[in-house]
């Protein structure tokens, strides 16, 4: 009997440790990351404080998820925790927008899970910070339609060009025409 209890001690023990390295690596993992309850925030680590501009992911901690839910994509996350629950869908990663403390709107793209967390059904949800990438394709096509513009103009200059070099042509042989 004792030699169960042993066993049964070492397995909890190891529980904890596991549990707690999962924990640390989380919270200092450089992507974000927070467990909710489909209402609230119950974890977030260091990175998700950082976007969302908290000081400390404990503040983050009970605060609804329709603060930090872009207000246009909250029947979408609503809905998505819906089919979760049901176990409707897989986890694809989906495109959205948080609004950080500041009520900035940041472009994120998030894959969420179930979970037990405090012994309760609960999501756990990976963000990732699109704003550079966003900020990168938006750039691009205003590059893009820069060249697209200095092309038109370069075809127009050449073609304004050729029409003055075909009047000057047409000229000079009138000229010419009449000297004869």
């Amino acid at each position: 009997r004792a030699r169960d209890v042993t066993e049964s001690l070492r397995t909890a023990e190891a529980l904890r440790t596991s549990e707690l390295r999962y924990r640390l690596l989380v919270d200092h993992a450089p992507i974000s990351f927070y467990v909710h309850d489909g209402q609230k925030i119950l974890f977030a680590n260091r990175a998700f404080a950082r976007l969302i501009g908290a000081a400390h992911p404990d503040e983050l901690v009970g605060v609804s998820l329709a603060t930090i839910v872009h207000p246009d994509d909250v029947a979408k996350v609503r809905k998505r925790v819906r089919d979760l629950e049901e176990g409707k869908i897989a986890t694809p990663i989906i495109a959205g927008r948080m609004v950080s403390r500041d009520g900035t709107a940041v472009p994120v793209e998030v894959m969420a899970t179930k979970c037990v967390f405090a012994d309760r059904p609960a999501f756990q949800v990976v963000v990732i910070d699109v704003s550079e990438r966003h900020r990168s394709e938006n750039e691009r096509a205003a590059l893009e339609a820069q060249l697209a513009s200095a092309g038109q103009t370069l075809h127009l200059k050449v073609r304004d060009a050729e029409e003055a070099r075909v009047l000057a042509e047409a000229a000079r042989a009138s000229a010419e025409a009449r000297a004869d």
